[in-house]
């Protein structure tokens, strides 16, 4: 179902006051961020090298520690789901990444994941479209890279369906670009973070299906990053995961980000570590199944 279509209208834009509803995101999410002491989130609140993100997000959680319950009574009010289009489910905050607020969106056995798309709140439909793709123009790119025939098993593609789309989002209502994925049930753990090389390999003996997904994956990554520089983006957390299904572990992306890699190399030399951190593992595994 990789298709665009918009939906929304949404509320007026606010020329120059973007601000506002990444503020306000930053609100809605708050109470999902990880616990901290009452010193630690005030000198986030203060520290000029925070981001706004995170210092809204510190002051709601800090204001909630004087006030139980107020960061997730303020995530309840700020979410408006009255000209939501797809009608009937029920919408859950399930999780915040570095660029998109994700929601679970449930009507009966039907569970489907919304990432609404941070840079493109309070956007005209058009700007907004504009951001949604972007994101499926890379999403289609990963397509052609992992999920062709002959790369892997086309009735388990290692990159999820995913519909793009223009939509009055759940943050009150104003509009936003979004994109709409099936929901991945079981446990979900990052490859390079929550397994060393020699685990992988061991469960690759038994699980032969996992064990061509990471050969055919890994693979095409490197012939791609050869031929065009560019490389899907291995850092974030659970950006390639493995989900746990009937006991056995997939390799799934519902992440669409994709790097030039020169460019990190020039303008973020720490992201370019991590990722050539990665890419030496995933080498390392790669070689490792192939010697078994």
């Amino acid at each position: 179902m990789n298709q665009a279509t918009t939906g929304a209208r949404g509320k007026r834009p606010l020329p120059g006051f973007g601000w506002v509803w990444l503020s306000l995101d930053a609100a809605l999410t708050a109470h999902l961020r990880p616990a901290e002491g009452v010193n630690s989130l005030f000198k986030s609140v203060i520290r000029l090298r925070s981001s706004n993100y995170k210092r809204i997000s510190s002051l709601v959680n800090l204001f909630d520690r004087l006030r139980p319950g107020l960061a997730e009574s303020a995530a309840h009010r700020l979410m408006q789901v009255n000209h939501f289009p797809l009608a009937g489910y029920q919408m859950t905050l399930l999780a915040y990444g570095s660029g998109a607020t994700v929601f679970l969106l449930e009507k009966g056995q039907d569970k489907r994941v919304l990432k609404v798309f941070r840079r493109s709140l309070g956007k005209s439909a058009r700007r907004a479209w504009e951001v949604a793709r972007e994101f499926q123009e890379k999403h289609q790119s990963l397509v052609r890279w992992f999920n062709e025939p002959g790369e892997g098993d086309p009735t388990d593609p290692v990159v999820l369906p995913s519909q793009f789309l223009v939509l009055h989002s759940p943050l009150m209502g104003v509009t936003a670009g979004a994109i709409l994925q099936p929901y991945l049930p079981g446990k979900k753990c990052d490859l390079f973070l929550d397994y060393s090389i020699q685990e992988i390999l061991q469960i690759c003996e038994v699980n032969q299906q996992l064990r061509r997904q990471l050969l055919d994956f890994s693979a095409q990554l490197f012939k791609v990053l050869a031929e065009t520089g560019r490389c899907f983006d291995l850092v974030g957390r659970e950006n390639l995961m493995l989900v746990e299904t009937n006991g056995e572990l997939r390799l799934k992306i519902a992440d669409n980000g994709i790097f030039n890699v020169e460019q990190i190399r020039v303008n973020s030399p720490a992201l370019y570590d991590r990722l050539q951190s990665h890419l030496q593992q995933l080498q390392l595994i790669r070689e490792g199944l192939e010697r078994r």
